[in-house]
């Protein structure tokens, strides 16, 4: 019993956020890509040393880019189904839980507000003090990350295939049904047009009321998962599925393309003397002159798809998937790189305070500068955790559960496997069943710390290739509850979930 439930997954996710007006005040990194044309252009500079001022370890990958506000927050969304507020010394600040994960990146009001997407369908506009003030249900996940224009407009796609535009209030102004989903994030231009790629592999051209300006089909079959960025005189710049970087005129025709080795999932930064900087499956981080020709390249050891970060000095930021954070000076010499523990597909922002900050695979969110912070805040451990080991056809897995918190009252528990095929129990003992069933029922009280690794007796069928398994550990409050009878009776809504946790891997 101990061993059961010191596995179990601590899903609180945090999401605080609210939608407002972008005001004209300069705010260090107030969503991803920076601005609303998602340039990637910092007006402040990266530190020169790459020392460790914090981290934070959450218990999901950050694929979520942070946004930096100019109180010194930092925020960031991870897979753990929380989107987090940190003080600018790295101490949580608030945290929201949503009901599934965030890879979608916050946008930051210049009040302090914050608008995010998540994998529970929803796009979510909070308060500066974390309460919600409103939030809209698409038809599926929002990976899209929001843009805020200045006439305070939220802009955002979602794989339902659909690109949204809101009013401040959260009021729907128009939508527009693409071919396919859309996982781009939206820029817009100074004059209220929106860019996005759709995975129908095209790139679209909205005017201010929604509708179509022009659109530009990229190689057949392609996905534009790349984010577009938008020149101040109007040039349209994306990546595609097809191995291109595109650059295109305000009027769609296009003006050049550059053609990588693989996939370029990277979104592209445009510095001040009109180059274009973006990572590609190759493995490369390229930076284009203006005119479509290679400036420089710097090969790393695995796939470059975060998008670079470039400061006012010229200086070009970006993770790779071989774990690093690279920083280059401006004509691509190699400046210092700084090794976390996963894959950095999180995309880099720059603050005015000299830091550079980025998430990684690994679940931590990384400050890194040049002073030291003399007091490093701990990172609080949550209170039920779940953490699958890798899922590879034909091969078993693991499940590693930990409790850090007393349970004082009657409770069940409940280990699951939301999969294609069905719902599965696993057990303690490595047997899995057919549908809900609890491990244990009306156990009176449990004493923390404990943990443990499961070890599912079944081997991964080939048929799961490439699918996603969500795994959840919950604690039920057994006097206030039947036995759980279907998913929805477990969301973190439900009052009678003491602790929900849950955690999602790709099958190999």
């Amino acid at each position: 019993m101990k061993r059961l439930l010191s596995g179990f997954c601590c899903s609180a996710v945090l999401i605080s956020c609210a939608a407002s007006v972008m005001a004209t005040t300069v705010v260090p990194w107030p969503m991803f890509r920076h601005d609303a044309r998602h340039t990637g252009l910092s007006e402040n500079t990266g530190p020169s040393v790459p020392r460790l001022n914090w981290s934070y370890l959450t218990v999901g990958e950050l694929s979520s880019s942070p946004a930096l506000g100019s109180d010194g927050r930092v925020y960031v969304g991870s897979g753990d189904n929380n989107l987090y507020a940190f003080n600018s010394n790295g101490m949580l600040n608030w945290s929201y839980l949503t009901v599934d994960e965030l890879s979608s990146s916050p946008a930051l009001g210049s009040d302090g507000s914050v608008c995010v997407g998540s994998d529970d369908n929803n796009l979510y506009a909070f308060n500066s003090s974390g309460t919600i003030a409103w939030s809209y249900l698409t038809g599926f996940w929002v990976r899209s990350s929001p843009a805020l224009g200045s006439d305070g407009r939220v802009c955002v796609g979602s794989e339902d295939s659909n690109l949204y535009a809101f009013n401040a209030d959260g009021t729907l102004t128009w939508s527009y049904l693409t071919g396919v989903n859309i996982e781009s994030s939206p820029a817009l231009g100074s004059d209220g047009s929106a860019y996005v790629g759709s995975d129908d592999s095209n790139l679209y051209a909205f005017n201010p009321n929604g509708t179509l300006k022009w659109s530009y089909m990229t190689g057949s079959g392609s996905e534009l998962r790349s984010s577009p960025s938008v020149g101040t005189d109007g040039r349209v710049c994306v990546g595609s599925d097809d191995n291109n970087l595109y650059a295109f005129n305000a009027d769609g025709t296009l003006k050049w393309s550059y053609q990588t080795d693989s996939i370029v999932y990277s979104s592209p930064a445009l510095g001040s003397d009109g180059r274009v900087c973006i990572g590609s499956d190759d493995n490369n981080l390229y930076t284009v002159s203006s005119n479509g020709t290679l400036a420089w390249s710097y090969l790393s050891s695995n796939f470059v798809e975060s998008s670079p970060a470039l400061g006012s000095d010229g200086g070009v930021y970006v993770g790779s998937d071989d774990n690093n954070l690279y920083a280059f000076n401006a004509n691509g010499t190699l400046t210092w790189s700084y090794k976390t523990g996963n894959d950095v597909y999180s995309s880099p922002a720059l603050g005015s305070d000299g830091r550079v900050y980025v998430g990684s695979g690994d679940g931590a969110l990384y400050s890194i500068g040049e002073i030291l912070n003399p007091t490093p805040t701990p990172t609080p451990i949550p209170p039920l955790a779940i953490i699958p080991g890798p899922l590879t056809v034909g091969q078993r897995f693991t499940l590693d559960i930990a409790l850090t918190e007393d349970i004082t009252r009657p409770f069940d528990v409940y280990i699951l496997a939301d999969t294609p095929a069905g719902i599965f129990t696993i057990f303690l003992n490595g047997s899995i069943r057919a549908g809900i069933t609890p491990l244990f029922r009306n156990v009176p009280r449990f004493s923390a710390p404990f943990s443990t690794t499961i070890s599912p007796t079944v081997r991964i069928p080939a048929s799961m290739k490439g699918n996603t398994i969500t795994f959840f550990a919950v604690i039920v409050d057994a006097g206030k509850i039947p036995p759980v009878k279907k998913l929805s009776d477990l969301t973190p809504s439900t009052q009678f979930v003491i602790m929900l946790a849950k955690a999602a891997s790709t099958v190999n």
